[in-house]
């Protein structure tokens, strides 16, 4: 007789309880359980019968779980209880892969405990589970969960001897990664370009979790510290749907086959949404990558991504395909690149031609690029935005003769739309060594053909250098090889005491192509002997400048502009500025002080990412004009009109919709004093 029981969950049909018998024959095939169906909320994971009939009167008990969150506890190895079935903290399973298969059953949450989890073997995800650390052993609540104090460390160095790289070059032994529970972060000088976590790393287990051959979606991971993995930490290729989650999770020396290949990064998601929040990546090769299409945007928030190293597509996040992505409240500092054409020490992003990228309220602060890496933000695709974003301290040392591309401290497009909204530089260098072939630039460079371009809007920029050793030339801003349809556009943007050096350097350089480079409100200060503002060796080269006072200006130092180009109410004069200010939106600006100018600039209007002006003398019938193309005017814009409010200041004040000063801020109000006798 066999005998079948649901626990008090569930009812068999032919009995109208939870329990049925069946009689069967010892040692024939053992027959089907009999129907049944379950009480609301709770959920049949099967039962476990043998594939022939015993010979005796056997029962068999279902293995029920309610659908409610079910939380399983997992503590380290050697903390190991008698009795192990992860319902408590007493009876924790220390085996995480079991807990997870378990946690997976319906819908659960693992639990573990401040210690170290040595993993041999990947993890592959399951749908609807919860991974989260940071817990002492005795809570309740995922809400008393506190990583910082209780971390939970998933570790695969299986030998627990992985160090440190110094330059990423086996000679030099920067010492070990871990000392007991103590991370050693790297590089602490910053005396060499980057320190990578190679050492030892042979013996590395490769992953944490990994997703490449099954469908899982609403994948959770919260408060856990990873290290020393040998490719991804998290690896997601293929069948991830709907839902990655990662929440205060801490990435420190890990990815450590490093070099091996371009494409191994700390996390990789590819074709679908993820979630970062609230993490760090400290010292790992590559930081998120994101590959493929996704139907809804990734977003990474307030994370920050300090001495993350890497060579081609290096950054700590690297776009590719059309993963549209939002990148909010994010710091990266002291990130390095160094190898031929490396894209960025930062975000190297590389999207299709019509996916929208925004970066807001980010620091890129001391930031590294050498070799033929281009920056630390750099562009080959897509439509990408920076807001109220601050650039500090970054330094670009080029030293390759890399094939046709721009090189830039800060920010470069190549086949790209970048647009720089409310965004501050200060402090950022750029030089070359003595055979570059290459210009160079401080802040902003463009090079490409059809589609690659850098709006500058209501930014300031001050206090940058360039030192040029070589012929190639350089500057604070750079245009190179691009067609007339596009270029660099600066906009109500202040550029101020920029330190150059060198022969062929200035503070804007073309040298080759017939791109457009155009300023409208622009406010470029310099008080240095033997200035130069412009510096263009391309001879098919057409000016477009409006309604800017700009130091040294000599109209006869430039090309003449031909029926597409203008130069309207320029001033060659150095203008005064105001204090450095913070806006309550966040953005950081200086704007020029005193009423000289009040009515000098013009409004702008910013749709996507082109800037157009209001020009009915060049050509009445058709007034709005292309700032990114001087040859480009139009009858009518989406709807645009001189109603609609133009470009706002730095600080988001509206702008007068006739006349405003130049730079990135408005003037005061002018006032009108009227003296009665």
């Amino acid at each position: 007789m066999l005998t079948f029981s649901l626990g008090g969950h569930g009812t068999f049909a032919s009995t109208g309880t939870d329990t049925a018998t069946v009689e069967a024959t010892a040692f024939a095939a053992f027959p089907d359980v009999p129907a049944f169906t379950m009480d609301d909320g709770w959920f049949c994971a099967g039962f476990t019968l043998p594939d022939t009939v015993p010979e005796t009167d056997t029962a068999y008990a279902a293995r029920v779980v309610t659908k409610d969150v079910r939380i399983i506890h997992v503590v380290p190895a050697a903390e190991a209880p008698a009795v192990q079935d992860g319902l408590t903290w007493e009876t924790a399973y220390t085996d995480l892969a079991a807990a997870y298969a378990d946690a997976a059953t319906w819908r659960g949450e693992v639990w573990l405990k401040e210690g170290r989890y040595l993993r041999h073997s990947p993890i592959q995800m399951l749908s609807n589970v919860a991974v989260r650390g940071g817990f002492a052993g005795t809570e309740t609540s995922a809400s008393e969960a506190d990583p910082e104090a209780h971390p939970a460390i998933l570790t695969g160095d299986i030998s627990g001897n992985d160090y440190w790289y110094g330059n990423n070059d086996s000679s030099y032994n920067r010492g070990a990664i871990w000392t007991g529970a103590t991370f050693n972060s790297p590089n602490p000088s910053d005396a060499e370009w980057c320190w990578s976590p190679r050492g030892n790393y042979s013996d590395d287990t490769p992953n944490a979790f990994l997703c490449v051959d099954g469908v899982a979606t609403n994948c959770v991971f919260d408060g856990l510290t990873f290290t020393c993995f040998r490719d991804e930490s998290i690896s997601a290729t293929s069948g991830l749907t709907d839902g990655l989650v990662v929440s205060r999770c801490r990435f420190l020396g890990t990815t450590t086959s490093t070099g091996t290949t371009s494409s191994i990064s700390t996390v990789l998601v590819s074709g679908s949404p993820a979630t970062f929040t609230n993490c760090l990546f400290n010292g790992c090769w590559h930081g998120i990558r994101l590959t493929g299409s996704s139907a809804a945007p990734t977003v990474v928030a307030d994370c920050v991504f300090t001495n993350v190293a890497g060579s081609y597509d290096a950054g700590g996040v690297h776009i590719y395909g059309g993963h549209a992505t939002d990148i909010r409240r994010c710091g990266f500092y002291r990130n390095s690149c160094n190898t031929y054409n490396g894209h960025a020490s930062a975000l190297s992003l590389n999207p299709s031609t019509s996916t929208p990228i925004n970066v807001s309220d980010c620091v890129f602060a001391n930031n590294y690029s050498s070799g033929s890496c281009h920056g630390a933000v750099s562009v080959n695709g897509g439509r990408v935005t920076l807001a109220r974003c601050r650039f500090t301290g970054n330094r670009l040392s080029h030293s390759n003769t890399a094939s046709a591309r721009s090189f830039a401290a800060c920010a470069v497009s190549t086949y790209g739309r970048l647009v720089l909204r409310d965004c501050y530089f200060s402090g950022n260098s750029a030089s070359d060594a003595a055979d570059n072939t290459l210009p160079i630039a401080s802040v902003a460079g463009t090079t490409g053909s059809g589609y690659s371009s850098i709006v500058l809007a209501n930014c300031t920029v001050e206090t940058n250098a360039v030192t040029v050793n070589s012929s190639a030339g350089g500057a604070t801003f750079t245009v190179e090889n691009t067609s007339a349809g596009l270029g660099i556009v600066l906009v109500n943007t202040l550029v101020d005491a920029s330190a150059i050096a060198g022969s062929g350097a200035s503070e804007f350089l073309c040298t080759s192509g017939n791109p457009t480079v155009a300023l409208v409100n622009a406010v470029v200060r310099n008080e240095g002997a033997g200035y130069k503002p412009f510096i263009f060796t391309s001879d098919s080269f057409q000016p477009t400048i409006a309604s800017s006072v700009i130091s040294g200006y000599d109209p006869d130092a430039i090309p003449a502009p031909d029926a597409n180009g203008y130069l309207y109410d320029v001033v060659s004069a150095t203008a005064a500025v105001g204090p450095l200010r913070e806006g309550e939106n966040g953005a950081l600006a200086r704007g020029v002080s005193g009423p000289a100018y009040a009515k000098l600039g013009r409004p702008v209007w910013l749709v996507g990412t082109t800037p157009y002006i209001y020009d009915d003398v060049a050509n009445s019938a058709k007034p709005w004009r292309n700032l990114l193309s001087r040859s480009s005017y139009a009858a009518s814009v989406n709807g645009l009109t001189l109603d609609t409010p133009p470009l706002p200041d730095a600080f988001g004040a509206a702008r007068k919709s006739r006349y405003c000063v130049p730079g990135p801020l408005n003037g005061a109000p002018i006032q009108t004093v009227i003296k009665v006798k």
